[in-house]
């Protein structure tokens, strides 16, 4: 079937939404890659297709047979729905592929496949003798409960070899308890060096869910790359304890050089949490790339970033900054101002997301964030969203557009400033064009605006654009 490709080292085969494919076409495939023996990564995309039976799969493993040096390994059948256990036999698909180093498993939205699949592939697993990077999505996966996860949990703390693990999934299968139980062997995989959790329909989480989680993570002390992406949805069971937990996690992770957290809609955040949580950055030497999303998390203030400014500040090395304050309406120029003191220490700053989106903030504040941008010439990465902020000016148009046309190695530039409704037209417009002169690979620039004539208290829309080049 290949060929022309006996040299090939990578090969990514897109099926997704290919209804017309059959078992008969996977065996053919499967014939087809009997030349392809240099092949060490294989991604194959089957999502949304139909359900491959257990004849499809075998018929794809005699192709696998003829790939001896296979050392990534990407199977995505999100949405086949009528894929069952039966079929889905995976520890008979890995059984014979030791040397396989990457292994990605996303069965998302398979509601027919049970705990019964995730016991097959647990025994799978246990032959990857090479294996050392797991990826693993089962977030709208019905038939997977906590026993499933049990499964899959005692099999984790066997591969000691692992220094990669991403899992997605959701609490409305899989509970608190079951999920708590996972993290709590985390500690037995002492090579791990990037964990990835997605947790998604996060509704149920708590302050105890984070404890558990704190009993895993306080022993990587290995850790380079930690991503914790939650989506509690209007909580008020999670509370600063919550982070003062992730707090004293971080404390053993000396080598850590990337941190994501999403908490979103949390009621009870505060503060005295987020301020703790931030200010423990100081005591991480390495770190190099901070993404904080805390949208809508009304108890936050100004008072908060004070602890942001303490951890970044003496912090040379970090290269990204992502920041997430909207619809913290409590937010004010005097946070803007913390949030330029605490990147004023960086020398080599590539990448700077900052939304504060609906925020108490005014010309006064943008102006402490663009000294920030003119000083950090370094940047190849700039997104600026300061929409419904309806004290801004043209004021701070004009300031934006200095600050970003001093950035001499900008590739990729997204401002927002929708509902800024003191702006004009004609300062708009021209930030429009300036921008347009930049030699930019990715440019997305959104503005709507109305101008108040407050003589008739008539609004009237006198600006409205969207400009975006790919």
């Amino acid at each position: 079937m290949f060929p022309a490709l006996v040299h090939l080292n990578h090969l990514e085969l897109n099926f997704q939404s290919c209804n017309g494919l059959r078992d008969d076409s996977l065996e053919l495939l499967g014939l087809g890659l009997d030349r392809l023996e240099v092949i060490t990564s294989l991604k194959l995309n089957f999502s949304e297709t139909y359900a491959p039976t257990l004849k499809g799969l075998k018929g794809l493993k005699v192709g696998l047979l003829h790939l001896p040096k296979l050392e990534v390994l990407h199977l995505n059948l999100a949405g086949c729905k009528k894929l069952t256990d039966d079929d889905f036999i995976i520890n008979e698909l890995l059984g014979d592929y030791p040397r396989i180093e990457t292994l990605h498993i996303d069965i998302d939205l398979c509601n027919n496949l049970t705990d019964k699949t995730l016991a097959n592939l647990s025994s799978g697993l246990s032959h990857l003798e090479s294996l050392n990077r797991l990826e693993l999505r089962i977030p709208r996966t019905k038939g997977i409960t906590k026993v499933g996860i049990e499964q899959l949990r005692n099999t984790l703390s066997q591969l000691t070899n692992l220094w990669g693990v991403d899992l997605t999934f959701s609490l409305l299968n899989i509970d608190e308890e079951g999920a708590a139980a996972l993290f709590q062997d985390l500690g037995e995989l002492k090579e791990l060096r990037e964990l990835n959790l997605n947790v998604l329909n996060s509704a149920t989480l708590d302050d105890t869910f984070f404890e558990s989680l704190k009993n895993g993570l306080s022993q990587l002390s290995n850790l380079q790359i930690l991503k914790l992406d939650f989506d509690p949805d209007a909580k008020d069971d999670i509370t600063d304890a919550s982070l003062l937990c992730l707090k004293d996690s971080l404390s053993s992770m000396k080598d850590l050089f990337h941190f994501t957290l999403r908490l979103n809609h949390c009621l009870n955040i505060s503060d005295n949490g987020f301020g703790k949580l931030t200010h423990s950055f100081k005591y991480l030497l390495s770190l190099q790339e901070v993404y904080l999303d805390f949208y809508r998390c009304p108890s936050l203030t100004d008072e908060g970033l004070k602890g942001l400014r303490s951890g970044l500040f003496a912090n040379r090395s970090l290269t990204v900054f992502q920041l997430d304050l909207a619809y913290c309406r409590s937010i004010t120029n005097v946070g803007l101002k913390y949030v330029k003191d605490a990147l004023s220490g960086s020398e080599r700053l590539l990448s700077l997301h900052l939304n504060f989106d609906s925020c108490k903030i005014t010309d006064e504040g943008v102006d402490s964030l663009q000294q920030s941008i003119k000083k950090h010439t370094s940047l190849e990465e700039l997104s600026i969203i300061i929409s419904n902020c309806h004290e801004i000016t043209d004021k701070t148009i004009r300031r934006l557009k200095d600050a970003v046309g001093s950035l001499n190695k900008l590739r990729t530039l997204n401002v927002h400033f929708d509902m800024c409704i003191k702006t004009t037209k004609k300062y708009l417009d021209s930030f429009k064009e300036s921008v347009k002169e930049i030699p930019l690979e990715s440019l997305n620039l959104s503005y709507s605006c109305l101008k108040i004539d407050y003589s008739s208290l008539q609004p009237k829309k006198v600006a409205s654009g969207i400009l975006k080049k790919k």
